[in-house]
């Protein structure tokens, strides 16, 4: 649970996360705002895969370092 995730943090001090996009879709807005809070005071970049449609990464852009997709032509619209 998000317990094990915490701990897990605190003794690996990682960099970065990856979350897939669903996560967007399981967790609620509540929890996501304190998730992404807290992540952002640990100063962790987040990393979000698989971003494949045009809603997906309309989600996830404000909050990520990067995306990982199948579908290059979509990150590539977005970048320009």
């Amino acid at each position: 649970g998000w317990k094990g995730i915490r701990q897990a943090i605190r003794r690996i001090r990682p960099t970065c996360m990856n979350l897939p996009v669903d996560f967007y879709r399981q967790v609620p807005f509540v929890i996501r705002v304190l998730v992404f809070a807290a992540w952002r005071m640990r100063r962790l970049k987040l990393v979000f895969w698989t971003v494949n449609t045009d809603e997906d990464y309309r989600r996830v852009k404000r909050h990520a370092a990067a995306v990982i997709s199948d579908n290059p032509l979509l990150i590539l619209a977005h970048s320009q």
